[in-house]
């Protein structure tokens, strides 16, 4: 029978070999091929499905077990309580990236120049800009599509960000008072993680053990003619002592302090 209930206990069976949220991913499917919210499908239990839904969830299930992220699947994610257009020329925002917002919250900024580096899908810049809007900020990414991305999800939140395609800040003719950056930090080992086989490897692949860009940008700010207030960085738990011994080589006028995530490994570093 292709009742809601039904359907939804069978395809959770089908995804627990392929993934860990497996309930969640069923109902978030279904609800985006229903065009309703999981409060719907709760109180229609009994809801019979079309044929056309059915050939639609099932195309979006066996992708997913081909381990296309949801995100793909619906064409967005939430990230800080707001919703980003995202799509395979963007990394899709981890819960993660979050203490980047919960960090400018502590600085409080305003009248200060802020710039994302590594914007991908906008979602850092654009929460800021929304939280923010006494200041200028500024996405900058290699990738032109994924900066289109950004400009509509900029355009989608009504808020100003200037976008520019650059080599990070190589030659920004812009003081700039806040730098935050999620640059591609994983290794070799990690790229084999199923998870993230549709993602963009350019968004999370670097050299020299993860830290090729980071390094880079830690070169680039050395060389600017000032220093910015503040800087902020993420990093696999795993690299923290060694990007925290290169700045001290390359900016050792910057005191580090280290900001743990929800599982309490050293994610963030802060520099000011």
């Amino acid at each position: 029978m292709n009742c809601v209930n039904n359907i939804l206990i069978e395809t959770t069976n089908k995804l627990l070999s392929f993934s860990t949220s497996a309930s969640l991913d069923a109902e978030v499917l279904l609800s985006h091929v229903l065009k309703k919210d999981k409060v719907w499908l709760l109180t229609h239990p009994n809801y019979k499905l079309t044929f056309w839904h059915i050939i639609k969830f099932n195309h979006l299930i066996n992708k997913r077990i081909n381990h296309y992220p949801v995100s793909y699947l619906i064409g967005y994610k939430e990230f800080y309580g707001l919703k980003f257009k995202v799509n395979k020329h963007t990394l899709i925002p981890r819960p993660e990236s979050e203490l980047f917002i919960d960090e400018l919250i502590k600085i409080n900024p305003v009248n200060k120049i802020i710039v994302d580096i590594g914007t991908g899908s906008g979602c850092l810049i654009i929460t800021a800009a929304k939280l923010f809007p006494n200041n200028k900020f500024i996405g900058i990414d290699i990738s032109k599509q994924a900066l289109l991305t950004a400009k509509t999800n900029s355009f989608h939140h009504n808020v100003k960000v200037k976008f520019i395609q650059n080599d990070l800040i190589n030659d920004l003719n812009t003081k700039l008072d806040i730098i935050i950056a999620n640059l591609p930090y994983l290794v070799v080992e990690q790229m084999d993680e199923p998870s993230i086989r549709h993602e963009p490897t350019s968004a999370l692949f670097a050299e020299d053990n993860g830290l090729y860009y980071y390094k880079k940008l830690l070169k680039q700010i050395s060389n600017l003619d000032y220093q910015p207030e503040y800087v902020l960085l993420e990093i696999d738990p795993k690299q923290s002592k060694s990007i925290q011994k290169y700045i001290k080589l390359t900016l050792p006028k910057y005191s580090i302090k280290i900001l743990k995530d929800f599982k309490r490994n050293d994610r963030i570093i802060r520099l000011n």
